[in-house]
């Protein structure tokens, strides 16, 4: 790789990207590289592609004000590409939360169709921006009852020591990789089976005894890299390029959606076991639920006395170096002293980065650590870390729900989404910034380059006490915790 240097914090994932057979293999970075430099009309966005009439490309630098063919100005052009964005993203929460039973889900359905159907009726953005936020708040309630629904059929996370990556790979087994939020059931229907081990990604970091090796950014090095023996696809974020690299290196796919449990486990079992261990990592301290820790007074009032919470989530970027940013973010808040909560892709590369582990402790502000061994003595603990980590992006309602609880003890509510690329994740930012959150976006957000735009639709967030900017508008999140 040419301009990045590093490809990511994550040592593992740094090692075996260089090994030779993996070496040689494309993958994000590459790719990434390849199409470098990217449209500096779409990551303004300032290229329409919403009819056949176009695309429309509207130049930042022409003296007149242009407009596309049909008219449409450039902020609403800008608009309109975060719209379909948010919209997309809680459309596949509503179907995740449809898979689970949720009922009612189509309630986010019917509140995406209408924000498309506004958007194509040539009305000025400030008529889209209050649709547009209740869609991601529908998006997010969907979440929440499939979250419900997911704990009363598979058991509620518990808080436990476990070590997350490549480390969590066995000898002598299958690796078998759980990708999306309904591994719930793969975990039920095949961990009984001794020479089958399952690891999780983007969705299945809360079922417990099986923990997370990868998150978006690095389930094509597994796979590439010969390193799991098995695919079952949950739901959920799976790389696209996933299915081609199986084939590639001979690894079975098998999707859930078919329930085919007979043909699955048939297919795991035949399936050759890994040969080499990959090492060993410190276990890192997981399986937090807002959502139960929310109803304790005792926690509210520990936790309350902090002044800040953050909450860091979203996805993995290739644009620096993988999971800089969210580190940095992180490090920046337990500077503060901030109670920091995670979830998602981000939440994965803080466990990495050995941030939710009770070691941290030793270097963050002394009414951090106090209330997180108060904590932790509550829960019949040493202590708990200062980074809680409360599962994949599917399971964001457990941090708002206990963030929600602490801001009515005085909190400041912040959450940092700096690496977001899938639309679930656009979605979650603007369900945030709609509920509370001085939520903060990156690499890029497109409605920096429309100021205007921007400060009217965070006068509209400001009625829900939120906010929502851009890497324009970050503050300096560098730091030496951790």
């Amino acid at each position: 790789m040419r301009r990045v240097r590093r490809k990511t914090l994550d040592e593992e994932v740094e090692r075996i990207l260089g090994c030779p057979s993996v070496r040689e293999q494309e993958m994000h970075w590459e790719r990434y590289e390849r199409l470098v430099p990217l449209c500096g009309f779409g990551q303004l966005g300032l290229c329409c592609q919403d009819c056949s009439e176009g695309p429309c490309r509207v130049s930042p630098f022409d003296e007149e004000r242009s407009t596309g063919i049909c008219g449409r100005e450039p902020e609403d052009m800008a608009l309109a590409q975060l719209v379909r964005l948010v919209a997309s993203g809680a459309m596949v929460q509503a179907a995740t939360a449809r898979r689970l039973g949720v009922e009612g889900w189509n309630q986010a359905l019917c509140t995406v169709v209408e924000l498309f159907a506004l958007l194509h009726e040539g009305l000025p953005a400030d008529a889209i921006l209050s649709p547009m936020v209740a869609a991601a708040r529908e998006g997010l309630a969907a979440l929440e009852a499939a979250v419900a629904i997911r704990d009363e059929r598979f058991g509620a996370p518990r808080v436990r020591a476990e070590t997350w990556g490549m480390a969590a790979l066995e000898p002598g087994r299958v690796n078998v990789l759980l990708v999306g939020p309904l591994a719930g059931e793969a975990a039920l229907r095949l961990g009984h089976l001794e020479e089958l081990r399952l690891v999780g990604s983007c969705g299945a970091e809360v079922v417990t005894g099986v923990p997370a090796a990868a998150h978006f950014g690095s389930q094509e090095v597994l796979v590439r890299g010969g390193l799991v023996q098995g695919l079952v696809m949950a739901g959920g974020c799976a790389d696209p390029a996933l299915r081609q690299a199986a084939a590639k290196v001979g690894i079975p796919v098998l999707d859930l959606r078919e329930r085919d449990w007979p043909h699955i486990e048939q297919v795991l079992r035949a399936a050759p076991r890994a040969q080499n261990s990959l090492g060993s990592s410190s276990p890192a301290v997981v399986g937090f639920d807002g959502l139960a820790m929310s109803l304790n007074p005792q926690v509210r009032e520990i936790l309350g006395r902090l002044g800040k919470l953050v909450l860091i989530a979203g996805c993995s970027s290739v644009r620096e170096t993988q999971n800089q940013a969210a580190v940095s973010a992180a490090r920046a808040a337990l500077e503060e002293g901030a109670l920091v909560l995670c979830c998602g892709c981000a939440g994965y590369a803080l466990v990495r980065a050995g941030l939710c582990s009770t070691q941290v402790l030793d270097v963050v502000p002394r009414t951090l650590s106090d209330a997180c061994r108060e904590l932790g003595e509550m829960l019949d603990q040493p202590a708990v870390p200062p980074v809680l980590h409360m599962g994949g992006c599917w399971d964001a309602p457990r941090a708002v729900a206990l963030a929600r609880a602490l801001a009515g003890e005085g909190l400041v509510l912040e959450a940092h989404l700096p690496e977001l690329a899938r639309p679930p994740g656009w979605a979650l930012a603007v369900a945030l910034a709609g509920s509370g959150f001085r939520t903060t976006v990156g690499p890029i957000l497109a409605l920096d380059a429309h100021p205007g735009l921007l400060e009217r639709l965070n006068e509209e967030l400001a009625f829900r006490g939120g906010s929502l900017r851009g890497p324009g508008g970050k503050r300096d999140v560098g730091g030496d915790v951790g």
